[in-house]
């Protein structure tokens, strides 16, 4: 049972109806504010700079899990890279770091695969000083 579901909730939020309905419900929506800087690049870097403005330390997730094929890994990879770049134009490394889920760089389509996705995430995170 707990599989089925599991499969269902991972099915809904892919659906880009599902996912506005959460990010804009009363019920959700503080829970959204609260844990999720935004949509984009420059939203998480925007609240990064203003937490960790105040001393506090900051990590990132980007959103989005069982990719279903390669591109889609990739998408994912590229968004880290390209997050991991921003933080350090704009001096916030030191102060971040990102948490990447092996299900979102492609660990269901090739274990060889993701392992070699998140090897370049963490070899960037790593000279960006994270």
């Amino acid at each position: 049972m707990r599989v089925v579901l599991r499969s269902l909730i991972l099915a809904a939020s892919g659906h880009p109806a599902v996912r506005w309905l959460v990010a804009t419900a009363p019920v959700s929506r503080y829970v959204v504010d609260r844990f999720v800087a935004g949509v984009s690049t420059e939203h998480a870097v925007a609240a990064a700079t203003a937490l960790v403005a105040n001393n506090l330390s900051v990590t990132f997730d980007y959103l989005g899990e069982s990719v279903v094929d390669e591109a889609g890994a990739e998408a994912t990879v590229r968004a880290y890279l390209d997050l991991l770049a921003r933080l350090t134009d704009e001096g916030l490394a030191g102060s971040a770091e990102v948490s990447v889920k092996l299900s979102a760089v492609g660990q269901q389509l090739d274990e060889q695969l993701s392992l070699a996705h998140v090897s370049r995430i963490c070899a960037a995170a790593h000279q960006a000083g994270t």
